[in-house]
This record gives C-alpha cells, sequence and structure tokens, in this order.
C-alpha cells in the first residue's frame, strides 16, 4: 500500500530510458509511479564532495570532462 517507483529526469543520455523501463516494471507489478527528483546531495555545499566521487568511480581526475559527471 505505501510503495511507490520514483521516476526522474536528469538530463542525462540514458535517463528516458531508464524512465521508460522502470515505469513499465512498475506497471507490470501494479506499483503506482510518481514523478520525484533525484537527490544526489542534501546542501548545495557537497556538491564538490559528490563531484569528486563521481570522478573517482569514473576513474576520471576533476579536471577531466566526462558526460556521466553531475549536470548542473
Amino acid at each position: 500500500e505505501r510503495l511507490y517507483v520514483g521516476l526522474y529526469y536528469g538530463a542525462y543520455p540514458h535517463d528516458l530510458v531508464r524512465a521508460r523501463k522502470l515505469r513499465d516494471f512498475a506497471r507490470g507489478q501494479g506499483v503506482p509511479v510518481v514523478s520525484s527528483p533525484e537527490v544526489r546531495y542534501a546542501t548545495s555545499d557537497l556538491h564538490p564532495l559528490y563531484d569528486t566521487l563521481v570522478c573517482a568511480r569514473l576513474g576520471i581526475t576533476v579536471r577531466d570532462p566526462h558526460r556521466d559527471r553531475p549536470q548542473n
């Protein structure tokens, strides 16, 4: 009764495909969907930390551009 699938669009190339797949999965399971933002950090001063962690995951430095880095 209290389970929902959250859909968000963050302007990344794969976001629309992911949202459609999640929507289709939720429909197949009979779970309602809601539109929600993807929360990545609580306050704007945490953005550099988040960006650094993304760079570490991608194996790049903070000076390297990459399509999967935070876009704001």
